[in-house]
């Protein structure tokens, strides 16, 4: 309960005023109290420190309703913050795109968006994480598949398609499975060019609001179709953990394990120490697992460590830096982990709750992630590369989830969570190619150039397990990002474990299982520890902490100055293997280890002195037919020529990340072979021979990438090189066209701008619809989002169902957003009124609908409790004021012994609240007279008080206690108000008829005799010049009725 304030002690703010209505209660044993009452425009006037005080027996409900008050905008905050629950059993979720000025800027993207979810007759739920202009619906199951009506008429009827693509939409039609939100939507869409179909929608969707009472949309569907990019249908997938390390074929056979060996050196003493016990003094190092931590120190090669305790001896051990484990939750009990736990940058995306705790038996990878990074020193387990730093958990790996959580996964916190780590993708099986779609994306490229502070965050991937069954990180779209930084593992011996993936994206390498040891690191539990963590699972980790370590020591440093670093700091190793290729920049890459070994002692030295890098510049080729050569042992080859020119024009100074987009048709995937050759002569294999890899789709569209050439000369002929070296009889396939885009260094900053998706262009609505025009397509995964190639226009609308649209399609083909509008769509329109202000506050606000419900429930539980105190003082302040009369001039008699007594300090309330010296309790009230004598009014000194005497006063004699209560029950009513205006106006004068006003209580004038006589014995007979039986039928009749009034405001004092 809050103290009550003192009398000199400022409030402020609304609930001051509520609170200063009252006073501060003396000591019930006194038998008086004080209690002040007036308007809330009064009180405004008044300074802060001259307030008074609280009521004790009032406080404790006010405590509680200020508290309720406090908390009501910080709880809403919090949940506007939080992503909502989701509920997919019993729903389906969509994501909707919209165009960032879509309609000229007359409708928020937002209003645009719940103005779609009204029309498809679905529930708005909220902003798709941190992504501008994505927003997620849902709507029940049982509706969503029973499919639209009005699309069963018009595929039947449509006069847009020739009779083959009806048939062939019809068939389609019959056979996929309905929804009726992604029908209505793509209806909604061919509106765009058809007037009449945009007419049969408005109409019947009038009607189903009117049936369903949903409110009215403010945007026509043709309106809408123009403002709306895309609708995806959410379907769930799932992630694998990179734990799983396929088990090798007879082909590839795994090395012998050799036992660990411990090597030590003798100290001045003539004692042996080894390395790890030499560090363990060093840095009070005392937990039971680090002697086998051979990671941070290796007894037995020094040469394959990470090379960390030169960094600690430094002071940067990872502080004010934390890395964001995307995993399957993180045991934030556990002792190594608890005091580098960060909650605030943690989320459960699988169970929808804050705290991202393992709730499955296997639940252990994330756990064992964080312990590598940031265990802490004490006597459990090991420690961490930054064990200084903080881990939080993003949880998404314990079930499936769809591309909406996914990608708010990757941007939570992404201002206090600076590095993600991510030890999974899709299933290393040697068969699977898998890209992350357009929204996770998006996601991604949001987080680069808006994650911390617009330095951008660091992604970290594994490269996979999937080596034993020839899979390759080319074939995950996650591990060949440009935005990612790629890392494979090596052994203690620094050996190519059989598990790690090959492929032209792994930048650099660190250490994990194989040679006979794993990695020792944190388990989930209490107390708990593991030996048994390893796969490229473990090596991530390692190279997250170690990028910890840099931002410590250069936290300005961008994504791009992080990678730069990477590439240029590591060691190359093991120089006798024959995939070692210097490249024309004199740099050492190869497809199993990348760059080199990660060094923390390297890589931290050379960040302290490092020039930040100028902002990213990319440049990117046109489709480049191939003329479908059919493709052979020989190879089917096709080449880009790139001058100085196309560079100077894209502002490119130097070359970072290449990326491939293919058109390959193969009756065997797994058969086909593809080459990168640099003008210089750098070969690099993008695809290589996938044994299990039956599929008969080829590569449609996809999308390789290498860092092989960081630093080379861009300008030159590069030719990409099909091949199938296996050559069976029954597998043929034709090479069809590519195109390249390039990454790297602009020259000059000051032009430079952000990467934006050609797909983020403005789309502007026609003056006027247009019918049967043609639409554009881009080639199935050659998005022009990533290349920026023009597309070729194909003279057919887009299909009515496909599954990509509906978002059923596991290997993912990208159709440009606006392949739907006609031609003449970047035409100007106008049209609505604009969302902002408050409008749009509330419109966001409403997005999270389902906690705005739970906020305005306690306000309102909140206004009731504040309403109810309220009414129930009021109802006492009357039943006190029952006991007093007013006669015409505004006097107050008492009729009784009021509930309340106290005394009123000399001068009137005014000058009693703006703290009048004269008398003592606190300098509030009257100190009772002693012995508590009912003194008559004439020992007190008089003021000059006029009045009549009317029929139905009191008639009884006035004492002090008397005038403390008639004092006491001024309040903020009506006539309280009007009585603090007399007092302190005492000379104003009724405008009305003249008659004397009452003037304030005044202890200075003793010679009012009038005032005298009338308070001492108001029934006293006075000598009269004359009577007449009229006027003593009179007084008799005044007397019955002021006895009728005395009895029932004795009968009011009793109840």
């Amino acid at each position: 309960m809050a103290p009550p304030v003192s009398s000199g002690a400022a409030r402020h703010g609304l609930i001051g005023v509520f609170w200063d209505r009252i006073e501060e209660e003396p000591n019930a044993s006194r038998n008086h109290a004080t209690t002040s009452r007036w308007s809330l425009s009064s009180m405004a006037t008044l300074p802060a420190a001259t307030r008074p005080g609280i009521p004790h027996r009032s406080a404790p409900a006010f405590a509680v309703l200020a508290l309720l008050a406090l908390l009501l905008p910080i709880t809403l905050v919090i949940a506007l913050s939080q992503p909502q629950p989701r509920s997919y059993d019993s729903h389906a979720y969509y994501v909707i795109e919209t165009s960032p000025t879509s309609s000229g800027a007359s409708h928020s993207t937002q209003s645009i968006a719940r103005d779609l979810a009204d029309r498809l007759d679905t529930e708005f739920v909220e902003r798709v994480g941190e992504l501008e202009n994505f927003w997620l619906v849902k709507a029940p199951k049982t509706r969503a598949d029973r499919g639209y009506e009005l699309f069963d008429s018009h595929i039947l009827n449509t006069r847009a398609l020739s009779s083959e693509e009806n048939s062939q939409n019809q068939k389609s039609h019959q056979t996929q499975q309905r929804d009726s939100v992604v029908e209505h939507f793509q209806l909604i869409r061919r509106s765009a060019y058809d007037p009449l179909l945009e007419s049969q929608i408005n109409r019947f969707d009038e009607k189903l609001r009117r049936k369903r009472s949903l409110p009215n949309s403010s945007l026509s569907a043709r309106h809408l179709a123009y403002s709306i990019r895309s609708l995806e249908r959410q379907v769930l997938r799932r992630r694998q953990k990179r734990d799983l390390i396929y088990v090798p074929t007879p082909d590839g056979p795994a090395p012998l394990l050799e036992p660990r060996q411990t090597a030590s050196r003798p100290t001045k003493g003539g004692k042996l120490l080894t390395l790890s016990q030499m560090a363990a003094r060093k840095f009070n190092i005392y937990d039971p697992l680090w002697p086998k931590q051979w990671h941070l120190v290796n007894d037995v090669i020094q040469k394959h460590m990470i090379n960390a305790t030169g960094v600690w001896d430094m002071g940067i051990t990872g502080k004010n830096v934390t890395v964001a484990i995307v995993d399957d939750g993180i045991d934030m009990t556990s002792d190594d982990l608890k005091d580098n736990f960060f909650e605030a940058g943690s989320w459960d995306y699988n169970d929808h709750t804050p705290l991202p705790e393992p709730r499955l038996p296997d639940d252990l990878h994330g756990t064992r992630c964080a312990g590598e990074i940031a265990a802490v020193r004490n006597d459990v387990c090991g420690v961490g590369v930054a064990y200084d730093g903080k881990v939080a958990g993003i949880r998404i790996l314990s079930a499936s989830i769809s591309d909406a959580d996914e990608a708010s996964a990757l941007n939570y916190g992404y201002q206090e969570n600076h590095i993600y780590s991510c030890s999974w993708g899709p299933p290393d099986d040697g068969k699977s190619m898998e890209a992350p779609s357009r929204l996770i994306f998006k996601a991604m490229l949001n987080g680069i150039q808006k994650g911390r502070g617009g330095k951008g965050s660091v992604f970290v991937f594994a490269s996979g397990n999937g080596g034993a069954v020839d899979d390759q990180c080319n074939f995950d779209g996650y591990t060949n990002s440009i935005y990612s930084v790629t890392i494979s593992a090596i052994d203690r011996q620094g050996l190519h474990p059989y598990y790690s993936e090959v492929c032209s994206a792994n930048m650099v390498v660190t250490y994990s299982s194989g040679s006979g040891d794993n990695i020792h690191t944190t388990d989930v539990g209490k107390n708990k520890c593991t030996d048994r963590h390893g796969g490229t699972s473990a090596a991530a980790p390692l190279g997250a902490g170690i990028f910890a370590l840099v931002l410590q020591a250069r936290p300005d440093l961008t994504w791009r100055d992080v990678q730069y670093l990477a590439v240029t700091t590591a060691i190359p190793f093991s120089l006798d293997d024959p995939d070692w290729q210097r490249t024309a920049s004199g740099r050492l890459y190869n497809h199993k280890f990348g760059f080199g070994n990660m060094d923390a002692y390297h890589i931290v030295q050379a960040a302290k002195t490092w020039k930040l890098v100028k902002p990213q510049a990319w440049w990117t080729s046109a489709n480049v037919n191939a003329h479908s050569q059919p493709v052979t042992k020989q190879g089917a080859n096709a080449t880009i020529v790139v001058t100085q020119a196309d560079l100077d024009g894209a502002n490119f100074e130097s070359l970072e990340h290449i990326t491939v987009a293919v058109n390959i048709k193969h009756s065997r995937r797994g058969n086909v072979r593809v080459l990168l050759i640099s003008p210089h002569g750098s070969v690099s294999i993008l695809a290589a021979h996938r044994r299990y890899d039956d599929a008969s789709t080829g590569f449609p569209g996809w999308v390789f990438m290498t860092v092989k050439h960081w630093g080379e000369n861009a300008v030159g002929a590069w030719t990409l090189s099909v091949q199938d070296p296996i050559g069976t009889q029954n597998s043929n396939g034709t090479f069809e066209d590519w195109a390249m885009g390039m990454w790297g260094e602009c020259k000059d900053a000051t032009r430079q701008q952000l990467f934006k998706m050609p797909d983020d262009a403005e789309i502007l609505l026609p003056p006027s619809p247009v019918s049967g025009v043609a639409l554009e397509t881009v080639m199935p995964g050659l998005s022009s989002s990533v290349f920026g190639a023009a597309p070729t226009p194909l003279k057919n609308p887009p299909p009515l169902v496909s599954d990509t649209s509906m978002g059923f399609s596991k290997t993912k083909s990208y159709v440009k957003p606006t392949a739907h509008l006609p031609e003449d769509h970047t035409g100007n329109y106008t049209s609505g009124d604009i969302v902002t202000g408050m409008g749009s506050m509330s419109a966001y606000l409403k997005g999270k609908s389902s906690w705005v419900f739970v906020a305005f429930g306690i306000a309102i539980v909140v206004g009731g409790c504040l309403c109810g105190w309220f009414f129930l003082l009021r109802m006492r302040r009357q039943r006190e004021r029952a006991r007093f009369q007013t006669d015409p001039d505004g006097d107050q008699v008492d009729q009784g012994v009021g509930l309340l007594s106290g005394a009123r300090r000399p001068g009137g309330l005014l000058q009693q609240v703006l703290g009048g010296a004269s008398g003592r309790g606190n300098g509030y009230g009257f100190e009772p007279v002693a012995g508590e004598e009912d003194l008559p009014m004439r020992s007190m000194g008089r003021g000059p008080i006029e009045s009549r005497h009317k029929a139905g006063m009191s008639q009884t004699k006035p004492t002090t206690k008397d005038l403390y209560d008639a004092f006491g029950n001024a309040s903020g009513s009506e006539d309280g108000s009007e009585t603090e205006q007399e007092e302190k106006q005492p000379h104003r004068e009724s405008q009305a008829d003249n008659k004397p006003r009452a003037a304030p209580y005044n202890d200075i004038d003793p010679d009012d005799e009038y005032m005298d006589s009338f308070l001492e014995d108001p029934d006293a007979n006075t000598p009269l010049a004359s009577r007449t039986p009229a006027d003593e039928h009179s007084d008799q009749e005044s007397r019955r009725l002021v006895d009728e009034e005395d009895e029932d405001g004795r009968q009011e004092g009793e109840d």
